[in-house]
């Protein structure tokens, strides 16, 4: 960070914050670079993306260690509660972010032992990656608007419904993967290259929302019904017309009923169930379905 310390603890944090914001984006290049191994042949063309991602990987642990001695530095300056609380998040997010750079670099060395292997990944498993691939670029591209926001969007569950769709999509691949091994569509070693992709993507995923998370909490903002209160439940299409209605009875089940609401109705509304009789549906509060870009 070329200015150093600031005047204030507060301007500090604030010139931190920025070098995040452009680490983040560093990390995104780096995993643009890394889903390019998997689909040039040339070999020239191949060692040239594979050593700028190496060199990525010195950048971010570079960038790692200064922004972590500048946050160590402000924190001596006396700074406020508040303001403690906030660079102990930063390192958090510092660290999740480091991670997302380890597991481009982990990436990075599986797809050069699949360029080396004599048993290739076959096309459906390329397809399959690239799809992957795909969901967690839109993961790192939420990560950034949350890093850059002063406030959470109202989108901002989008984080968290790509997260699932990522942990729903390892699961079905790993299912997959199994039964080709098992009928012998590949052998064991190629299989196991394909799913040390899928998981590290799947890992990575889980960094991206650790930061997400950190930020968004920060603001106040919780995409899911609180554990700790019971509310009711309603369930409506466009017109805002009321379809449907959910009391549940114990937390587990109300965290069910709406995961399943957000994920496959149009709009959920919400009311704490303290509210004994039946209000309007505009009485409530809407929690949107979210939708991936």
């Amino acid at each position: 960070i070329t200015k150093g310390i600031l005047d204030t603890p507060e301007q500090s944090v604030m010139e931190a914050r920025k070098e995040i914001i452009n680490y983040a984006d560093t990390v995104t290049k780096m995993f643009t670079q890394t889903r390019f191994l998997f689909s040039v042949s040339n070999e020239t063309e191949f060692k040239n993306i594979f050593t700028l991602v190496e060199h990525y990987e010195d950048i971010c642990d570079e960038m790692e260690v200064d922004i972590a001695n500048y946050l160590n530095k402000v924190s001596t300056e006396e700074p406020s509660a508040d303001l403690k609380r906030a660079i102990c998040g930063m390192l958090r997010e510092v660290a999740e972010i480091e991670s997302i750079g380890d597991s481009c670099h982990h990436i990075a060395h599986t797809a050069r032992r699949n360029y080396r292997s004599t048993q290739q990944l076959t096309e459906k498993q390329l397809e399959h990656i690239h799809q992957m691939f795909q969901l967690t670029e839109q993961a790192l591209e939420q990560m950034r608007t949350i890093l850059s926001i002063r406030k959470a969007p109202r989108e901002a569950s989008t984080a968290y419904y790509i997260e699932r769709e990522i942990n729903k999509f390892r699961n079905q691949l790993r299912n997959l993967n199994f039964t080709d091994v098992n009928n012998g569509v590949y052998n064991y070693q190629t299989g196991a290259m394909y799913m040390d992709v899928i998981n590290e993507c799947e890992q990575l995923s889980d960094c991206i929302l650790n930061v997400s998370q950190r930020i968004l909490k920060a603001h106040g903002f919780n995409p899911f019904i609180p554990t700790y209160q019971l509310y009711t439940l309603i369930i409506s299409d466009n017109s805002q017309q009321c379809c449907a209605i959910a009391k549940p009875r114990t937390l587990r089940n109300q965290q069910q009923y709406f995961l399943t609401f957000l994920c496959t109705c149009s709009h959920v509304f919400i009311q704490s169930n303290k509210d004994r009789c039946r209000p309007d549906i505009t009485d409530f509060r809407e929690i949107r379905k979210p939708v991936i870009p």
